[in-house]
């Protein structure tokens, strides 16, 4: 089934698992990465964007989305594409 493109906003908006690979190749970002997160002057920056607790990377740096993310997020392109398509 086709979802619409408030729906593809939503699941993209509310998806809590990390999404994000990092240069180590541990994720990050997310309620469960292995990154920590990224703090400055007590406040949180970046949620799984500090040090890694799996290795030596000492700051997260993003090099792709993971698959499930990436398909969402071209879904989501795809739909603004086809509606751009037909109000023009």
């Amino acid at each position: 089934m086709k979802m619409t493109l408030d729906e593809l906003t939503g699941r993209i908006q509310n998806f809590k698992k990390p999404k994000s690979v990092c240069r180590c190749g541990h994720l990050g970002d997310g309620e469960l990465s292995p990154h920590e997160d990224q703090i400055h002057g007590g406040y949180t920056l970046a949620q799984g964007h500090g040090r890694c607790r799996s290795c030596a990377c000492d700051k997260f740096t993003w090099v792709r989305w993971i698959s499930e993310f990436a398909e969402l997020v071209d879904l989501r392109k795809e739909a603004i594409d086809a509606i751009q398509r037909t109000s023009s």
